[in-house]
């Protein structure tokens, strides 16, 4: 991704007045097999969020075999100013409760799917349900099909036709992102919930131009798990965007045009 820094450095320096940046598409999931809340599904939204730490991107440059599974050598990173987590915490919070009540991105996301599927050839209509399929490896290259886990006693519940927002560390690096026991691991260790391509170059050119504030958003269109789904792609994005909108019009207007 060294090409997108080196693109993003030149937009930035170009663009001197931006204050907040976007990094928004689809990524992977990290699936929860027991836990219902924690569980992420095909279609929904991961925004980077500290977790533990104030990290909201982690890059795994190597892995190395121990006694205690693998060690990981990481590079950590964060915005200056977690403005945009704040609003995302805020919109997650106010849409939490099952009260037949629309999110903002959700209506986005209506708006969008009405627009789009007019003007253009790509379905953006999310796939059935059931083509959200949820794997497990088993032993080193082999996959059975789990199912998804259940709400329990005063879980809340999906809205239907809405996807959900998660917030939590994104993950990448390509050796843990290939490997399923390491991609586990690492997400476990990070608090990750999601895993994107290699945006770390992006990522360094944002803070290299003083940029205090940023946020990646990715939809969820497949688990990293091997199976190179791409039908969730065109929904994911959307969705994706719609959130990225709440986001936007959650900020003050400015005050320096």
């Amino acid at each position: 991704m060294t090409a997108a820094g080196n693109t993003t450095t030149r937009l930035l320096g170009t663009f001197q007045k931006v204050d907040y940046v976007f990094l928004v598409g689809v990524g992977g999931g990290v699936p929860h097999y027991t836990d219902y809340n924690k569980h992420v599904r095909l279609g929904d939204v991961v925004i980077s969020h500290p977790v533990s730490n104030k990290d909201v991107y982690v890059y795994c440059e190597t892995t190395k075999a121990s006694d205690k599974g693998y060690d990981f050598e990481v590079k950590h990173y964060r915005p200056n100013n977690f403005i945009l987590q704040e609003i995302a915490a805020h919109l997650r919070s106010s849409a939490s409760g099952d009260n037949g009540t629309v999110s903002p991105w959700g209506k986005y996301l209506k708006d969008g799917l009405n627009v789009l599927n007019s003007q253009i050839e790509t379905d953006f209509t999310p796939p059935s349900v059931e083509t959200d399929k949820l794997y497990m490896t088993i032993g080193e290259r082999d996959l059975i099909e789990v199912a998804h886990p259940v709400p329990q006693d005063k879980t809340t519940k999906r809205q239907e036709g809405c996807p959900r927002i998660h917030l939590s560390t994104i993950a990448s690096g390509r050796q843990v992102v290939r490997d399923d026991r390491l991609r586990q691991q690492f997400a476990a260790e990070v608090g990750a919930l999601a895993f994107d391509c290699e945006f770390d170059a992006v990522i360094e050119s944002v803070l290299g131009n003083c940029k205090d504030s940023f946020v990646i958003i990715r939809g969820i269109s497949d688990y990293k798990d091997g199976t190179r789904r791409k039908e969730w792609q065109p929904y994911a994005s959307l969705a994706a965007a719609s959130v990225m909108k709440s986001i936007i019009c959650g900020l003050e207007p400015p005050t320096n045009v």
